[in-house]
């Protein structure tokens, strides 16, 4: 297996990422480690705060890479070249514009690439679509006709794109065969949360992962829904988890699917005073998994947030906070047998 971290903090802010392979029993492969740098990068583009992978091809997003204004963002690629990974370019709208935050979210297939550029237009958001053509990743389409910030998340999966739309506490969902964009099949309201992430179990149902704003405090928020976009009252508490990581402001980065249907949710949790990095698991059920953390949640020490995690074949996990990685176990607890500056 290869992991690949963003490692946006690099390189005096002008970003990165690393890449390394695991071996079967969860080590890392000798030699494997390669930095990537982005070469035409200046300070603050932050390159790697968005990660994209395929079997052959990687790309990074900067979207706080300056044009000829402020932040109008540039995704970066990179192509396998036997074991390593080689430049191969930038994509950038022809419309980019200042503030549009090209790049702020990414999702890859072996073929098509997704670009979310959620502050495109006033803060309406819009999507891009890339399909390789022979070694060329072409420019399709653009999606921009919901607003709300749309973009803000994307996933795809099974032939489906999702969008998130945060600022109009929607969902956006896009069907079709990844041929092109079809009419809005359905729209779901979350009042007063934030969409982060979105992951399709293997059923068809799906997660909607974000943060509900209740007002001195935040909480982490998992909804399971139907394909046909109806809550399945059979999760936590007819159909919605809610977990609070603690007293204080949360911000979710991201969600993973364990072979189990536990789900893990990463982002960053500020008390007051400190930034740290958490990491939380749930059952298949919607309810806290006791095994994992503190009653299901697991504050990472010595990290200000966690960026991105993968899960290994073990059960332990890598866990990024975009200058460090490090392993914490299947329960949660930090395994200091590797630790990456």
């Amino acid at each position: 297996d290869t992991w690949i971290g963003g490692a946006p903090g690099a390189n005096d802010t002008r970003g990165g990422a690393w890449s390394l392979r695991i071996a079967d029993d969860g080590t890392v492969v000798t030699g494997s480690l390669q930095a990537l740098s982005v070469a035409e990068g200046t300070y603050y583009d932050w390159a790697g705060s968005s990660v994209a992978v395929s079997d052959q091809w990687l790309a990074l997003g900067a979207w706080w890479r300056d044009v000829t204004d402020m932040d109008h963002g540039r995704v970066y690629l990179y192509r396998k070249v036997g074991t390593q990974w080689t430049a191969a370019g930038w994509l950038q709208p022809t419309d980019s514009r200042s503030i549009a935050e090209f790049g702020q979210t990414l999702a890859m297939t072996e073929d098509t690439l997704l670009v979310g550029a959620p502050c495109m237009d006033g803060y309406l958001g819009a999507v891009y679509e890339y399909r390789l053509v022979g070694d060329v990743w072409q420019f399709v389409r653009k999606l921009d006709d919901r607003g709300g910030r749309v973009g803000r998340s994307i996933a795809v999966a099974d032939g489906w794109v999702f969008a998130g739309a945060p600022t109009q506490s929607s969902l956006v969902t896009y069907g079709g065969r990844l041929l092109g964009w079809t009419d809005p099949a359905m729209e779901v309201s979350l009042p007063r949360t934030s969409i982060a992430d979105l992951l399709l179990q293997p059923d068809g149902k799906q997660l909607l992962i974000g943060v509900a704003d209740a007002g001195q405090d935040d909480f982490v928020v998992v909804e399971r829904r139907r394909s046909d976009g109806s809550f399945d009252e059979s999760f936590g508490r007819l159909g919605k988890a809610t977990v609070s990581v603690g007293i204080g402001d949360s911000r979710v980065f991201g969600a993973l699917l364990q072979a189990d249907r536990k789900i893990v949710v990463y982002g960053q949790h500020f008390d007051g005073a400190t930034n740290t990095g958490f990491v939380l698991r749930l059952s298949a059920e919607g309810t806290p998994d006791r095994s994992f953390g503190a009653a299901g949640v697991a504050a990472v020490t010595g990290t200000t947030l966690i960026s991105d995690l993968l899960l290994l074949d073990d059960g332990r996990f890598l866990a990024a906070d975009g200058r460090t990685v490090q392993y914490l176990r299947a329960d949660g607890t930090p395994d200091a047998s590797f630790n990456l500056p």
